[in-house]
C-alpha cells in the first residue's frame, strides 16, 4: 500500500468511527464498488507514450483516442504547423495528428499527496477521486469542493465534512447514504432533506430532529435507537462489503399509496426571448452568426449534455428525468415531484419496541419516494430543469445553480448564456464546453480553465483566440498549439467556422465535438 493510499485509509477508518461508532474491518479498496456506485464513472486506459495507467475522469473519449499523463507532457515542445496547407477542418486534423493527447491524471494548483486522480485543483490527499477542488481526505469521490473533507464515496457535495456515499449535497457533517441533501448533520440514509439535525431514514424533511421514518421522536427515545441501527449497519457493511442504497425499494404497491390532494404543474409557460437572444449572441461572437431558436439546435447542444426528459410520477402527473448525478438511478415507479413530497412529508412509519434494521427498511417502503426536481432560492422563468437553484432563465438542464440563460446544460454553476455544457463553472457565451472554468465566448473545450474566444482545445489554460490545442499553456492566436498571427487566424478561423455554420444548418448537428476530435481522421 503506497503511502498515499495508507493515510486516506485511515482517515477512512477515522470517519466510519464517528459515523457508525465503531470500526470497519475493510479498507477503502475493498469497499470501491459499492463506494463507487452512482458515480459518474472515470475512464481507465494507458497511456499511448508509456503504457502507465491512466485515470480520467470522464467516460466521453472514445478508447480508440491517444492519451498521456499529465506529468508526460512537454509544454516547452515546438511544433510545426504548414499554415499554407489549412484549408478546413480535416486538413486541420491532420497537421495536429502527433499532439492530439486527450490527458489524465490532471493535477492542478497546489494540490499535493493525489493518486489515481483526475482533474484535482488545490486538494490535499485525494484517493481514486476525480473534478475535485480545494477540499482534502478524500477517496474514492468525485465533484467535491470548497473546503470539502472526509469525504468518502461521496458526489457533487460542497462544504462538508465526515462524509460515506452522499451524492448532490451542501453544508453537511456527518453524513451517511443520503442524497440531496442542504444545511444539515448527523443524517443517514435520507433523501432531499434540508435543515434537518438528527435523522434516519427519512425523506422529504424540511428543518426536522430527530426523526426516524419521518416519525419524530423524543430525544431520548431517538439516540437509543439510533445506536442500535447504525452498530446493526455497521455490522452489515462488515459483513457484506456493501449497504443498500436509497433507491433499493422494490416497485411499490400502487393499491396501498393514498392518493394526494394536489396536482402540480410540471413547467409553467417561459419566455424564451432572453434564452434565445443569448444563444444568437453567444453564436455570433462564436462563429459570426446568430442561430436561433435554441430548441432547433437540441441535437447538436447535447452531444455530450443530458436532456431533460418526462416521466409520469406514481400520482399521475409529470415529473422530470434525466441522466444527471443521483437522478440516473431513481427508480421511474418511485419518482415523485419536489410538490408532491412536500406533501408526502407528513407520512411516516410506526415503530414498535423490537425494531432492527431489516424492519425500518421494510417499513420505509411506504415512504421511500423521490422527488426528481429541486427548487430553492429565487428562480424565475425556468422550464424542464431539474434542480434550480438561484436560477433565471434557463431551459432542459439537469442543474442551474446561480446562473441564468442556459439551455441543455448538465450543470451551470455561476454561469450565464451557456448552452449544451456538461458542468461550465464562472463561464459566459459558451458552447459545448465541459468541465471547464472561466470561459468565455468559447466553444467545444475540454477541461480547460481561463480561456476565451477559443474552440475545440483540450486540457488547456490562459488560451485567447486558439483553436485545436491540446494540452497547451497560455497561447495566443494559435492553431494547433502553434501561434501564426492575429491576420492568418483571423483568416483561418473565418474558413472554420463557415464550414462549422454549413454543417449545422444542414444536418442539425456537427457529427463531432471536441472529445472525439483526437480520433475523428
Amino acid at each position: 500500500m503506497s503511502q498515499i493510499a495508507d493515510e486516506i485509509n485511515k482517515s477512512w477508518h477515522e470517519t466510519f468511527r464517528i459515523l457508525f461508532g465503531t470500526d470497519c474491518k475493510h479498507n477503502l479498496e475493498e469497499l470501491s464498488e459499492w463506494l463507487f456506485r452512482d458515480h459518474y464513472p472515470p475512464m481507465y486506459v494507458k497511456s499511448s507514450i508509456s503504457g502507465k495507467p491512466v485515470t480520467l475522469c470522464s467516460t466521453r473519449y472514445s478508447k480508440t483516442s491517444k492519451f498521456i499523463s499529465q506529468e508526460e507532457i512537454s509544454y516547452s515542445r515546438k511544433h510545426r504547423l504548414d499554415i499554407n496547407k489549412i484549408k478546413d477542418i480535416d486538413s486541420i486534423l491532420e497537421a495536429i495528428e502527433d499532439r492530439a493527447y486527450y490527458a489524465g491524471n490532471k493535477i492542478f494548483g497546489s494540490t499535493t499527496n493525489s493518486e489515481s486522480c483526475d482533474n484535482i485543483t488545490d486538494c490535499h490527499y485525494a484517493y481514486h477521486s476525480s473534478v475535485c477542488s480545494q477540499s482534502k481526505q478524500l477517496g474514492y469521490s468525485s465533484y467535491a469542493r470548497d473546503n470539502s473533507e472526509y469525504s468518502f464515496g461521496s458526489e457533487i457535495h460542497s462544504k462538508g465534512k465526515y462524509l460515506i456515499r452522499v451524492l448532490g449535497a451542501a453544508g453537511l457533517a456527518r453524513c451517511f447514504e443520503s442524497y440531496i441533501i442542504t444545511n444539515s448533520s448527523d443524517l443517514f440514509y435520507t433523501f432531499d432533506c434540508s435543515g434537518c439535525d438528527n435523522a434516519m431514514f427519512s425523506f422529504g424533511l424540511r428543518s426536522k430532529r430527530y426523526c426516524i421514518g419521518n416519525l419524530p421522536l423524543e430525544k431520548s427515545k431517538y439516540l437509543p435507537l439510533k445506536k442500535k441501527l447504525t452498530q446493526e449497519a455497521a455490522e452489515y457493511i462488515n459483513k457484506h462489503k456493501t449497504f443498500p442504497s436509497v433507491y433499493d425499494f422494490p416497485p411499490p404497491d400502487k393499491s396501498k399509496i393514498k392518493p394526494l390532494s394536489i396536482t402540480p404543474t410540471l413547467a409553467p409557460k417561459m419566455d424564451f426571448k432572453p434564452i434565445d437572444e443569448a444563444f444568437e449572441t453567444a453564436t455570433k461572437v462564436i462563429l459570426g452568426k446568430p442561430l436561433s431558436p435554441v430548441k432547433n439546435y437540441r441535437k447538436f447542444l447535447t452531444k455530450r449534455s443530458d436532456a431533460v426528459q418526462i416521466i409520469k410520477t406514481i400520482f399521475g402527473s409529470e415529473g422530470l428525468y434525466s441522466k444527471y448525478s443521483w437522478y440516473r438511478a431513481v427508480p421511474h415507479e418511485r419518482a415523485i415531484t419536489m410538490a408532491e413530497a412536500r406533501e408526502m412529508e407528513s407520512r411516516h412509519i410506526t415503530l414498535s419496541e423490537s425494531e432492527n434494521l431489516g424492519s425500518i427498511l421494510k417499513k420505509c417502503e411506504a415512504i421511500a419516494f423521490y422527488a426528481v426536481d429541486f427548487k430553492e432560492g429565487q428562480n424565475t422563468n425556468n422550464s424542464y430543469t431539474q434542480v434550480e437553484f438561484n436560477a433565471i432563465n434557463s431551459y432542459m438542464c439537469g442543474d442551474v445553480t446561480y446562473s441564468k440563460n442556459a439551455a441543455f446544460d448538465t450543470m451551470a454553476f455561476h454561469s450565464e448564456a451557456v448552452f449544451g455544457c456538461f458542468r461550465a463553472i464562472h463561464s459566459k457565451y459558451s458552447i459545448r464546453c465541459h468541465d471547464c472554468f472561466q470561459l468565455t465566448a468559447c466553444m467545444d473545450m475540454d477541461s480547460c480553465s481561463y480561456c476565451s474566444n477559443s474552440m475545440f482545445c483540450h486540457n488547456c489554460e490562459n488560451l485567447e483566440n486558439c483553436m485545436f490545442c491540446f494540452n497547451a499553456k497560455s497561447l495566443k492566436y494559435a492553431i494547433g498549439n502553434v501561434e501564426v498571427g492575429k491576420e492568418k487566424y483571423a483568416e483561418i478561423k473565418k474558413k472554420i467556422c463557415d464550414e462549422i455554420l454549413a454543417q449545422i444548418e444542414k444536418n442539425g448537428d456537427l457529427g463531432f465535438d471536441i472529445c472525439d476530435l483526437g480520433c475523428k481522421k
